[in-house]
This record gives C-alpha cells, sequence and structure tokens, in this order.
C-alpha cells in the first residue's frame, strides 16, 4: 500500500531525503505544484536532495538548456531557502558535493537523466543512488509510467513516500473512476491515436459522450471511408484494428467538418466546435486530453479554444485536463484556472485513468520498506485515537438522518478572517466535487450585534429574500445554516439555540481545534468521504499555526516570509482599508476561490498579494516604532493604546519588544467613537496561564478562545476600567 508523506511523523523525515520531482515544463508550473512536498520535507529534513529531469539527454554530452541550472534558482526564489546546485553527474562526485551543503539547506541535482543507468534503470545505479539518502518522496506523478531508476528503481530500496501532489492526482483521477456527476463528457484529441486507445476503452462504459478530434478521429473517420488525405495519424495496420470496433460507437462523436490546409486536416471545423462546446457547457464532468487540432500555429487552435471556454463558462463542472501541450495552450490564453483539477501528467494521467498499471505508483506501493510501513501504521493509529476521543459526531461517518442529498446551490457565511475564508474555499472544494457549488459569500463580522439574533438573520445580511439554503462556518451557531461548523467556546448567542442544537455530520462545535479550517475538513472527511487535495490539508495545518498562534516566534509574525503570512496580511490590510473608508473592498470571492484550487504558496505569488505584501512591510517598519514608544509594560503585562495609530496593527508586537511579558492588552480605537480591547496570552508563555481570556472576556460583552480575546466598548471610561481589570487579574495570577 501508498504511504502517504502527510502520514509519516516529523522523526521519520529528519535524516536526508530524496525527492523525485518533475520540472520537464515550458514553464515552471510543474515546479510550483510540488512545492507543498518540498517545503514540508525541507522543514523536517537535515538535507532536501531534489532529483528531477529535463528533456532526453545523452550522458557525457553537453546539457546545454537541458540543465537544471535555472531551475534550482527558480527553486531557491519560490522556497526563499538556500538552494545548492550540484552539477556533476557520477555519484561519487555528488557524495562529495553534497557534504559541503549545511543541514536545513536543500540540494538540487543536474538532470538525472545525464547519469548513466537512470534510463536503463539499472539496479547498480539505483543502489549507488540510494545510497545518498535516508529515505525517499516521490512526487513525479508524470513520469510514474517510465520505469527508470529514479522512479522504479530507490522505492526497493529506501523507505517510501508519496507527496502531497501525488496523493491530489490519485484522489482527483481516481475519483473518475469511482463517481462523477453527469453527463460526463470525455474529450480525446493530441498528435497519437495509440496513446488513447486505453481512455476510449475505459471511458465508454463510463462516459456519456466521448468526443475525439486530432489523430485519434483521423485513424477513425479514414477507417469509417472519409478522405482525410495526408492527415497525420498512425497507419498501423494493428493499431488501426483495434480502433475498428469504434467506428460507429453510439457514445463517439466525430467532427462533421474540417479545417484543411496542404491537404491535411488541421483542427475541427466551426460546427463541430459548436457541437463540441455546447456537450462541455452541460456535462457535469469533463475529462480531457490532448489538442483538437495543431494548437502551435494560432489559425489552427480555434476549436481547442471553443472548448476550453465552453468549460470556463460551466462552472458547476468537475473538469480535468492535463499535460504540458494542453496546460500551456490553457495558460497562454488565461484558461487554465477555469478548470477544477490540471494533472501534471499527461501520458500518466491517459494511463492511471485508462485503468493501465504505472511501474512508478506500483514500486512505491510494494517497495516501501517496513520501517516506513510502521511508522506510518503509528500515525494512523495515532490519529484515529485523536478522532475517537473527540465527539461521536466529529468521527461517526453519516447516520441514516443525515442521508439527504446536496442542494445543488448555496449561500455561504464566514468571519472575514483568513480561517473563515479559508473554511469556505473548503467548501467550494467539497460542493464542486459533489456537483454542487455556492452563489454567493456573504463575510461576517461579530459586531452584526442584535441582527444576528433575528430568526431571518442570513437573508437579511444576504441583502435578499432567502434563496438558498445556508452555510456558516467560523461564526456563532443560526438555525437558518444547513451546514454550520465552528470552534470557538462562545459559539451560541442565544440559550434556546444552544438547547436546541444536536451535534451531526452537517453541524459540528468543537472548542478543541486550533481553526474553523482543520474542523470543516475533518468533518466533511468523516461526515461525507471528502478527499480533499494535498494542497487543501496545508491550508488547514497553515490556519491552526495562524489561528491558534502556533508561530515559532514573534519574528515570524513580523517578516511575513511565509506564503501563507503574506495572504493573511494581505487580507487584514484590506480589510482594515476598507473599515477607514480609504480603500475599496476586494471582491470577496477571488481569494476563496484561489485558496479552493491552488496551494496558498501560488495565491500569495498573485499580483494582489505581492504588492500589498510589500506595502505591510514597510508599514510594520514604520508601526515597531511607534509601538515602541507607546509600549507599556504594568508588570507581567503589555499594554498599548494604538487608537492614534495610522500605521498597520501589529497584534504579537508587545511580546517582540517585551518578550518577557505574559499577557498583553491592546486598546485600539474604530474612528466612530467606539474602542476594541484585545487581551491574550503570549503564545510562547501559555504555559503560565490557566485562565480562559475567552470566557473572561464574556462578562463584558466580548470572548474569543482561552488564549485570546476581544471586546467592543462605547466609552473610554470602559476602556480604562476593563484594562486596569485584566491588568490586576493577570499580575495577580502570575504572581
Amino acid at each position: 500500500m501508498l504511504t502517504f508523506l502527510d502520514d509519516v511523523p516529523d522523526r521519520s523525515l529528519e535524516g536526508t531525503a530524496l525527492v523525485r520531482i518533475d520540472v520537464n515544463a515550458a514553464d515552471d508550473w510543474r515546479l510550483r505544484a510540488v512545492l507543498p512536498t518540498i517545503e514540508h520535507v525541507a522543514a523536517r529534513a537535515r538535507l532536501t536532495v531534489v532529483i528531477s529531469h529535463k528533456g532526453r539527454p545523452t550522458p557525457g554530452k553537453p546539457l546545454g538548456k537541458l540543465s537544471l541550472r535555472s531551475d534550482a534558482q527558480q527553486l531557491a526564489e519560490l522556497t526563499e531557502r538556500e538552494v545548492w546546485f550540484v552539477s556533476d553527474t557520477t555519484v561519487p562526485a555528488v557524495r562529495r558535493e553534497l557534504k559541503k551543503v549545511p543541514d536545513g539547506a536543500i540540494a538540487v541535482l543536474e538532470n538525472i537523466r545525464a547519469f548513466k543507468g537512470e534510463a536503463a534503470d539499472s539496479a547498480a545505479f539505483s543502489k549507488s543512488l540510494a545510497s545518498l539518502g535516508d529515505y525517499y518522496v516521490s512526487d513525479a506523478f508524470p513520469v510514474l509510467h517510465h520505469p527508470a531508476a529514479s522512479v522504479t528503481g530507490l522505492p526497493a530500496l529506501l523507505p517510501a513516500y508519496a507527496g502531497f501532489q501525488l496523493k491530489e492526482e490519485l484522489a482527483r483521477l481516481g475519483s473518475l473512476a469511482t463517481r462523477v456527476r453527469r453527463p460526463y463528457v470525455v474529450v480525446i484529441g493530441g498528435a497519437k491515436a495509440k496513446d488513447k486507445l486505453g481512455v476510449l476503452e475505459s471511458c465508454l462504459a463510463r462516459a456519456d459522450r466521448v468526443l475525439v478530434g486530432g489523430a485519434c478521429a483521423n485513424a477513425l473517420l479514414a477507417l469509417s471511408g472519409v478522405d482525410v488525405g495526408s492527415s497525420l495519424y498512425e497507419r498501423d495496420p494493428e493499431l488501426l484494428e483495434a480502433l475498428r470496433p469504434y467506428v460507429g460507437h453510439r457514445k463517439i462523436e466525430l467532427p462533421t467538418d474540417f479545417v484543411r490546409s496542404g491537404g491535411k486536416i488541421l483542427d475541427i471545423g466551426p460546427k463541430t466546435a459548436r457541437r463540441f462546446a455546447q456537450a462541455v457547457a452541460g456535462a457535469g464532468t469533463v475529462l480531457w486530453t490532448g489538442p483538437l487540432g495543431m494548437i502551435e500555429q494560432a489559425r489552427f487552435s480555434a476549436g481547442s479554444l471553443a472548448v476550453a471556454r465552453a468549460v470556463a463558462r460551466n462552472r458547476k463542472a468537475f473538469s480535468v485536463t492535463g499535460g504540458g501541450e494542453t496546460v500551456t495552450f490553457l495558460k497562454r490564453h488565461g484558461l487554465d484556472r477555469a478548470f477544477s483539477f490540471l494533472s501534471t501528467g499527461g501520458g500518466a494521467m491517459i494511463d492511471l485513468v485508462a485503468g493501465h498499471a504505472l511501474p512508478g505508483l506500483e514500486a512505491l506501493r510494494g517497495g516501501t520498506q517496513a520501517s516506513g510501513r510502521k511508522a506510518a501504521s503509528r500515525k494512523t493509529a495515532k490519529k484515529a485515537a485523536r478522532t475517537a476521543s473527540k465527539k461521536p459526531a466529529t468521527a461517526k461517518r453519516r447516520s441514516a438522518k443525515d442521508e439527504r442529498s446536496l442542494a445543488p446551490v448555496y449561500d455561504i457565511f464566514f468571519h472575514d478572517d483568513l480561517d473563515g475564508r479559508a473554511s469556505a474555499a473548503v467548501f467550494v472544494d467539497f460542493l464542486m466535487s459533489r456537483g454542487s457549488r455556492i452563489e454567493r459569500f456573504v463575510p461576517v463580522e461579530h459586531d452584526v450585534g442584535d441582527a444576528w439574533l433575528k430568526k431571518d438573520a442570513l437573508d437579511t445580511l444576504a441583502g435578499t429574500p432567502k434563496r438558498n439554503p445556508a452555510i456558516v462556518v467560523d461564526f456563532p451557531y443560526h438555525p437558518q445554516a444547513v451546514f454550520w461548523y465552528d470552534h470557538h467556546p462562545t459559539a451560541f448567542r442565544l440559550p434556546a439555540w444552544q438547547q436546541r442544537f444536536q451535534s451531526s455530520a452537517y453541524q459540528q462545535l468543537d472548542p478543541s481545534y486550533l481553526s474553523a479550517c482543520r474542523l470543516t475538513i475533518d468533518a466533511l472527511v468523516a461526515g461525507f468521504d471528502y478527499r480533499p487535495p494535498a494542497f487543501i490539508r496545508e491550508l488547514g495545518r497553515w490556519l491552526d499555526i495562524i489561528d491558534g498562534a502556533r508561530y515559532a516566534n514573534a519574528f515570524q509574525t513580523i517578516a511575513l516570509r511565509e506564503p501563507a503570512l503574506q495572504v493573511n496580511a494581505y487580507l487584514e490590510h484590506e480589510t482594515s482599508s476598507a473599515k477607514r473608508g480609504d480603500g475599496e473592498r476586494d471582491p470577496v470571492h477571488w481569494l476563496i476561490e484561489a485558496l479552493a484550487r491552488m496551494p496558498i504558496g501560488t495565491v500569495a505569488r498573485d499580483r494582489r498579494v505581492r504588492e500589498v505584501t510589500a506595502l505591510v512591510r514597510a508599514e510594520t517598519k514604520a508601526s515597531l516604532s511607534l509601538y515602541r514608544r507607546l509600549l507599556d509594560v504594568r508588570g507581567c503585562v503589555a499594554v498599548v493604546d494604538i487608537s492614534e495609530l495610522s500605521t498597520r496593527r501589529l497584534r504579537f508586537a508587545p511580546y517582540y519588544l517585551a518578550p518577557n511579558a505574559v499577557f498583553a492588552v491592546t486598546i485600539a480605537g474604530r474612528g466612530d467613537d467606539t474602542w476594541v480591547v484585545m487581551v491574550g496570552v503570549n503564545p510562547w508563555k501559555r504555559e503560565r496561564s490557566s485562565l480562559d481570556i475567552g470566557g473572561l472576556l464574556t462578562h463584558f460583552g466580548g470572548g474569543g478562545h482561552p488564549y485570546a480575546g476581544a471586546v467592543l466598548l462605547r466609552s473610554r471610561a470602559e476602556v480604562e476600567r476593563v484594562t486596569d481589570y485584566f491588568v490586576t487579574l493577570f499580575n495577580g495570577a502570575a504572581a
């Protein structure tokens, strides 16, 4: 069986890792796809050795553009880590160079196909290569269908684990064999009919319509008596004989008009393009394997473009495509994000969907050593024990009363911070995988006050009469909600609602969770067999850090080096700017949908986030200077009044400037003659506090978590009274 990286204990990842990836693409999209795996390993390993390839170089010959030197530089920029490039192409020389690499760094080997023995899957070379590391991680889905030493040899010699992207590939592509939303439409194109034969065989049993273009269509047209001239298709007699049973098949649709040049069919015609586009526009699931024409030239790409745009307009469909040529085409036209999933594999995706064995995948399944299996088993057992110790409703599968179908459209209400938006993103992905979607995104703040107590509060806040069933995440309970997940201990505004509430797969409260995002993921997995992609799980991990204040230190919160912290800073900046009235509110849905479709590291590279991050860093500098002047340390409590602060508010600045403080009280004016008093425990000194901060704040009309909370006050006298109360209480508790 496969052992996935997120099931491996950290202690098993402490040695030297050999991480096989695939950067063989026109740009860095494949590298970006595996960044979560590289960063996860690099944060735990003594040394991370990255292995990859480009093209098919001849060992001993100059590499030129096939060198991975530029990819190593790109990896350094993307990870902001120290990355060493090892240019030698013999294992003994590589071993000598790796001894020079400092602990915690990443080393990128030269193109592995330039090493003798790699392409031949040499046992001797595999053994030599394995001697460089303590364990092996594969996140090279695009090459799993090709036997090679670094793909099939290493898993037999080292504890072997599957990376996050590979896990996502198997889950997303595997779902096409287990559950699809109908109509299920398959689009087959590309230059080689032989490669598509397996897809035809496997998909005809499950698909409702199979639209065929490219070389495969040319072959089928020729077999049916259509004059295709000198058009590209494989004329191998055995292949043509294998294709013959599909001529006239009721599910297969061939082009009826063409774009020709020089006696060749080079694209589907406009009538066929409209028919194919209409088919995918009404589909519930779309699988696309290969372009429908010679897309290298614009005049022969109209058919592929029409189909891609139809997929983009069909927001309800689960759509999948892959392969370098198709993805590059989609990216060129800005349509790559329109697909639910972009597989990094081309041939590997086709083989997996067709049900063919992938040698690299079989090696991972059969080659994982006992040590790796035992470690993963221990992790699984611990995870099961933790789940079982939670409330029964959290771990149980859906009971009979919970067996109800999902609505096609929902409205979602979420607390307007990163945890709320990340929780909404989880729902976007979950609903998309089930053929449902969210129509309205409604951010809410705790100061909605009495409006939340109304019976029709959700309809009122949404601004229209009741139209869609509602989801509420990371926010107090409301009986209008169909789905409700929250982790705040003060989650019920009315006692009557709490008395009537019954935990189920659809509604859960669990204050043991650090973030609503992680609770949402676990609840949907346990209650609905949801299979979140790796980057969604990584999103949950980061929200535990951010919402649970589990940072390594106060400096980490200020430096903003990690992508997740940059996205969080972006959201905080945009929210505060809009509240101050000096900036327009960003469309609430773009960030949610981005988090639902791509790793947070990719989201952080969005122009909007990068621009705000640069601005926030500049503001942080100015804020720190002001915090130093405003900070008042009273015993073990750091008090700072930032009511007049015109730059960025820094939640953890008191602990950065006064590291010995156990508690902090921050006073912030809101510009409307109200103040927010924020109270918290130093995250790095929590063992010195047994107080429930959120619970204490409820006595003043506020609330929060055990370690932090806030209250809205309407007079300066109240501010002084609450501040004095907490300073006295905290100094007495810490004495």
